[in-house]
């Protein structure tokens, strides 16, 4: 082989995509970096606002939204980013109006049940709550709005259009928080409004990006597959995302029931700090998953995984590092002097970041082999442990005895994860001679 053919193969196989790769990483990175880092900026102007008992309400609705979206993310999103770059690739207009009614249906349904624990909340006195959970039910359908469109945008390639969405997205949402505190109206209530009405509008453009690009086909006969195929994927995964979501946000509503709403917003505020490294890691996995589906085909399925755990794990090893010895300086200015006793505490919620990337690879492991019933399992491993620690240990030592407990139950399902690869390792053709993870 001559050296100019040796230079084209070389650029063919690794130049090339690399740089696809690279400029999609960096699109992913921005559109992540921009919606996160405008709710990171509104979660610190509350904790730092508000008083904790506030704040404490706020973070139990937060963690309520979060709890949802794990629902939403499990039977649409998800199945989306797997069936959408494949098995419905060339039926897309179909397919997109199939997630849209699936949307609309979920987020109707959520409505209602939040509408009605807000009526069993005021009946028990807790008219705080109550209220929140009402603005919540009106603002959950707009903000799982956008966090559908957003990766529809992915299953096209279309980052750099998620990217302007975000974009929009950030300036409502500042826009909402500048006016908050200059009026003194700065609430719980109104910064679910806010969200609600950035998601509205930065929806709008990604549904109308990501329609002109797919069309408005109607298919009946493709609605029921999409169904079934959902219900079959998004079932496993929405009770793997339940599980997985148990041991890292159950303490925000244990905490206040065992101890207290303060206790709740500290956690919430420790948690925050760790928050951006894990947001970095949610930029890049919608091209995690796809580059493992890919590479399953492709028999590089380990060095893909070994990849992937590479840069998770170590990113938020170094960052958790740094963090936790500059806690008690950061917390401080973060929070204007709030919180700073719980400083201590930092580096427990930080090594839970560190598992919890180890966790998110082995998770979109088991996806892209399109075992998520694998991941449940696991999950659900990690689940109880929780249950076994986390209310003793929380009751007991608040803040110090949820984290340790989150640790434990994530160190479980870690484990867990490792043992059902090495099992799908062993009998899944395609991770390919030699490149079956964990073997």
């Amino acid at each position: 082989m001559t050296v100019t053919k040796l230079q084209d193969a070389l650029t063919r196989t690794w130049v090339r995509p690399l740089a696809s790769v690279a400029r999609k990483g960096i699109w992913a990175v921005l559109d992540q970096g921009i919606f996160a880092g405008s709710n990171f900026v509104q979660n610190v102007a509350l904790a730092r606002l508000l008083s904790t008992h506030e704040y404490g309400v706020y973070s139990v609705l937060h963690t309520t939204l979060l709890f949802f979206g794990v629902l939403h993310g499990g039977m649409l999103v998800e199945p989306m980013m797997v069936f959408g770059a494949g098995r419905f690739k060339d039926d897309l207009p179909g397919y997109r109006g199939a997630l849209l009614r699936g949307h609309l249906l979920f987020s109707g349904l959520v409505g209602g049940l939040l509408v009605a624990t807000a009526v069993i909340l005021r009946f028990t006195g807790a008219s705080d709550l109550a209220e929140g959970m009402l603005v919540l039910a009106a603002a959950q359908g707009s903000i799982l709005f956008v966090w559908l469109f957003r990766r529809a945008c992915y299953v096209k390639a279309q980052v750099f259009h998620a990217s302007i969405g975000s974009l929009l997205y950030a300036l409502v949402l500042l826009t909402g928080v500048a006016v908050g505190v200059r009026s003194g109206r700065l609430s719980a209530a109104s910064a679910f409004i806010t969200m609600g009405v950035a998601g509205l509008v930065a929806g709008a453009w990604q549904f109308w990006v990501v329609g002109r690009k797919w069309g408005t086909a109607d298919d009946r006969r493709l609605r029921q597959v999409v169904r079934a195929e959902h219900l079959r994927y998004g079932g496993w995964a929405a009770a793997a995302g339940v599980a997985s979501w148990f041991p890292e946000n159950a303490g925000q509503f244990i905490l206040p029931a065992v101890s207290s709403l303060e206790a709740g917003a500290a956690l919430r505020a420790l948690t925050n700090l760790a928050v951006p490294i894990n947001h970095v890691h949610t930029a890049l996995a919608p091209t995690l998953l796809p580059a493992l589906v890919r590479a399953r085909r492709e028999a590089r399925f380990a060095r893909v995984q070994r990849l992937g755990l590479v840069l998770w794990v170590g990113s938020a090893l170094l960052y958790g590092i740094a963090l936790s010895l500059a806690g008690r300086f950061v917390i401080g200015l973060v929070y204007g002097g709030k919180y700073v006793e719980y400083a201590p505490l930092l580096w427990l919620v930080t090594a839970r970041f560190v598992l919890s990337a180890g966790c998110s690879v082995l998770n979109n492991s088991l996806r892209a082999l399109e075992k998520p019933s694998l991941v449940f399992a696991s999950s659900i491993v990690g689940g109880c442990v929780y249950l076994v620690v986390g209310v003793v240990l929380a009751a007991r030592w608040g803040v110090l005895g949820s984290s340790i407990s989150t640790l434990c139950a994530l160190a479980a399902s870690g484990a867990a994860l490792i043992l059902s690869l090495l099992r799908q390792g062993r009998s899944d053709p395609g991770c390919g001679k030699g490149q079956r993870g964990w073997t």
